[in-house]
């Protein structure tokens, strides 16, 4: 029987979430596996690719730099279109490959 929403996720997508209440933290996501519902993935380092202020900065993940064990995440569908629920207050989506800016402290 055909899964209703096949998982479109594949090893080596990047998820990204976004999140902070004062500040722009952003934390990006690496598929290891799927599985037609599930996707498992390890948090990633991320690069400063330019300085825009003293506490400013414009990011992007890198690839295979694991910074956390595996975690295992259903895939969510609804008007957001596919992602991931992280906890009760994070998710994330896809990355689109576009640089982010982010806060930072040195």
């Amino acid at each position: 029987m055909p899964v209703a929403n096949p998982n479109p996720f594949t090893r080596g997508d990047i998820f990204v979430s976004t999140w902070g209440r004062d500040q722009d933290i952003i934390d990006f996501y690496q598929v290891v596996r799927a599985t037609p519902k599930t996707v498992v993935v390890r948090r990633i380092e991320s690069r400063i690719i330019k300085i825009v202020g003293p506490t400013r900065a414009v990011i992007v993940p890198m690839l295979d730099s694991f910074r956390s064990e595996e975690q295992r995440r259903r895939i969510v569908y609804d008007g957001r279109g596919p992602y991931m629920r992280l906890s009760g207050w994070e998710w994330a989506l896809l990355w689109d490959g576009v640089a982010l800016l982010t806060t930072r402290y040195a």
